[in-house]
């Protein structure tokens, strides 16, 4: 038989595995059948519509007309982003490395011009 040695409460024992139904650990009280599911179809069903469902996509919530929209789901926006972020962690690298400032306004002029630049960008 294809049993692990657990019998959880409302299946017979001696059942094998794929014939048992998903049972609820939580309840233990022997008036409860502890079943979630009527058959295992129903079992198969469910997960078949979970792995068929479909992606997340911000864009999908997006409206539907007006300029912003299209800014935000245009493919050259999506990389100027990333390439700013990556950009952005390489530039605290090196500043990280060569600027020993502790203030912004006391670091060397290229220190605050590429630190102001990069604050604009990710604002505007």
């Amino acid at each position: 038989a294809d049993t692990d040695g657990f019998i959880a409460p409302g299946v017979a024992p001696g059942k094998p595995r794929a014939q048992r139904s998903v049972t609820r650990f939580v309840d233990d009280s022997p008036q409860a059948d502890g079943v979630f599911f009527d058959s295992t179809e129903e079992l198969r069903k469910l997960i078949r519509s979970h792995l068929t469902d479909k992606a997340y996509n911000v864009a999908d919530y997006y409206k539907e007309k007006g300029i912003c929209q299209a800014i935000a789901r245009s493919h050259s926006f999506e990389i100027a982003s990333l390439t700013l972020v990556i950009a952005s962690s390489l530039w605290m690298s090196v500043d990280i490395d060569y600027n020993s400032s502790f203030f912004l306004h006391q670091a060397d002029t290229i220190f605050q011009v590429v630190g102001h630049l990069i604050c604009f960008l990710f604002t505007a």
